[in-house]
């Protein structure tokens, strides 16, 4: 009983004092196909360029909420997003493509022109 309130309480917390929000995003693939996602960026309002951490899943994407939240208050711009025909995602999935279907270099190739830092962060992957 004590386990559950005490996540609720952390939850509850980091939506009332704005830790972060979600804004939910589609980001196009080299191929045209937009992939969607869900980015937290840094509390407080500040300026990038931002460290990125970017999880790409086939799963539900409020599964990683917590996590991505906990990445933003670190100071890094967190993206969690559906791989290609999956979630909200275009496309169709193949579970033999590569990457779940993204175009090569599709996954950090949006970072420079959105003020982020592809540089310093890292990826990964639900499976």
């Amino acid at each position: 009983m004590l386990r559950r309130w005490t996540a609720f309480g952390l939850l509850l917390t980091i939506m009332l004092v704005g830790l972060a929000c979600a804004k939910p995003v589609k980001v196009p693939m080299s191929d045209g196909v937009c992939l969607a996602g869900d980015l937290y960026l840094p509390p407080c309002g500040g300026k990038g360029p931002w460290p990125v951490v970017l999880e790409r899943t086939p799963y539900e994407r409020k599964e990683s909420r917590l996590i991505m939240f906990e990445f933003s208050r670190q100071g890094y711009a967190a993206m969690v997003q559906n791989l290609r025909g999956t979630g909200d995602s275009e496309g169709e999935w193949d579970v033999f493509g590569h990457d779940g279907g993204a175009a090569p270099g599709g996954r950090t190739a949006w970072t420079p022109s959105t003020g982020f830092d592809s540089s310093r962060g890292a990826t990964a992957r639900s499976a």
